[in-house]
């Protein structure tokens, strides 16, 4: 999940990217906020990125990954 900072101007927009590099998910707005949130099964074992951009827009902002096994 990205969250724009408190005060930040940030609409986040969030890209899950495999370990070939390419763009599996992008996410924009979940409903009732701008924040972005991607939920993912990985089917492989590898190093994925999590990009973060924004919409016509920057600033500062949180990303939580969490690791369910």
């Amino acid at each position: 999940r990205v969250s724009a900072a408190p005060g930040s101007r940030l609409d986040p927009v969030a890209a899950l990217l495999g370990p070939d590099g390419m763009v599996i998910v992008e996410v924009d707005d979940i409903p009732g906020s701008l924040d972005a949130e991607i939920v993912y099964t990985i089917p492989a074992n590898g190093t994925y990125t999590v990009r973060v951009s924004g919409y016509l827009s920057g600033g500062p902002f949180s990303l939580v990954v969490d690791v369910l096994l």
